[in-house]
């Protein structure tokens, strides 16, 4: 089975397999990939972190699951989670909302924002 970052959008889950959670610099540099590959600036992009990103995403913000504008990847810890969201917006612009949560939110995700979506 292909993994599901190769069909347009990077996730660190495919086959049931958990992929290791990443560190500050990695998470921002696999982010920053994925952004290139969808096209546009890096300010088009919302960047924040959860527990449940699947949640936030297709709940919360209303992103479309099917167009791949959208990425997600567990830290190693909440203090990389919110590294990654720190650095992403001092070094690449991209939105971002107030650092909120809870030891257990590990998950980045980024999602390209559309007139649909909500911040």
């Amino acid at each position: 089975m292909q993994p599901s970052w190769a069909r347009g959008r990077f996730m660190v889950q495919w086959g049931g397999t958990m992929v290791n959670p990443l560190t500050a610099d990695i998470a921002v540099r696999e982010l920053v990939s994925h952004m290139d590959r969808c096209g546009g600036e890096y300010s088009d992009w919302y960047v924040s972190m959860a527990a449940d990103p699947e949640r936030s995403l297709f709940i919360y913000h209303m992103v479309d699951q099917r167009d791949g504008q959208y990425a997600y990847c567990r830290c190693t810890t909440f203090h990389e989670a919110m590294a990654t969201v720190e650095l992403l917006r001092n070094l690449y612009r991209v939105h971002t909302g107030p650092i909120m949560g809870s030891g257990d939110a590990l998950f980045v995700y980024a999602y390209k924002m559309m007139t649909w979506t909500r911040e």
